[in-house]
């Protein structure tokens, strides 16, 4: 069964190019085991029970083998080690609870669509990184939060959120968010960002992040030919 529903869940991941992690993998082929039963009332909400064990389906997914997203963050996502690249501020940073989610957001390309540095809870243990926090206090920036819809959830939001001055949007996942989504629960109750479904949650990202505002751009005439440019990008002529 396990097998069955792990082949299903891939094949329908690849139709839509989307990279993920095992994690997501795992609720996604749970999905896929519970077919229409997923598909109950939108009213009231609630969440789905787990109907593989975790031990089982990792046994097979080794067996698979497949192309995931590894949970790998050694360098601030989204930043550079290039002061100039970020001389205009940066107008949006996403730190995730989890470097794996963090990592499936980078590997789906959403911190270069969206103009948004994406950060793993790791990486934020002893605060926003240096270079990041500089170019927060350079501009306008806006920080993004995402997180499980459980206890832990909510206590790691309320920290990081008590050590970062500044605008802080808590996107979620909230208990209401997962229960609407009919989410499968967690190991430890609640639900998980990883039970997202990948395309659902990449879309809703995209639409929250938008795209960023082009930089100003030179308002002499010498300084717009020396870039090189008939008219400075996002211009209309």
């Amino acid at each position: 069964m396990i097998t069955r529903a792990l082949g299903r869940t891939l094949a329908a991941i690849a139709e839509f190019g989307v990279r993920v992690t095992a994690d997501q993998l795992y609720y996604a082929t749970c999905r896929a085991v519970l077919g229409p039963l997923h598909r109950g009332p939108r009213r009231p909400g609630y969440l789905l029970p787990r109907p593989l064990p975790r031990p089982a389906f990792d046994r097979v997914l080794a067996r698979a083998d497949p192309d995931l997203v590894r949970e790998r963050l050694p360098v601030p996502a989204g930043a550079t080690d290039a002061p100039d690249v970020l001389d205009y501020g940066l107008p949006r940073l996403l730190i995730c609870q989890h470097d794996g989610i963090a990592a499936m957001l980078l590997a789906n390309d959403l911190h270069m669509e969206s103009g948004t540095a994406v950060l793993g809870g790791t990486q934020v243990v002893d605060g926003v990184p240096e270079l990041l926090r500089d170019a927060m206090e350079r501009g306008a920036t806006a920080v993004y939060l995402l997180h499980d819809a459980t206890e832990a959830g909510a206590a790691w939001r309320a920290g990081i959120e008590d050590g970062i001055v500044g605008r802080v949007v808590p996107l979620g996942l909230r208990p209401e968010q997962a229960r609407a989504l009919h989410l499968v629960r967690g190991p430890s109750g609640g639900a998980e960002l990883a039970a997202v479904p990948p395309v659902h949650l990449l879309r809703v990202l995209r639409r929250l992040l938008g795209q960023p505002s082009p930089p100003a751009g030179p308002t002499s005439v010498r300084g717009r030919a020396g870039l090189g440019f008939l008219s400075w990008p996002g211009e209309r002529s």
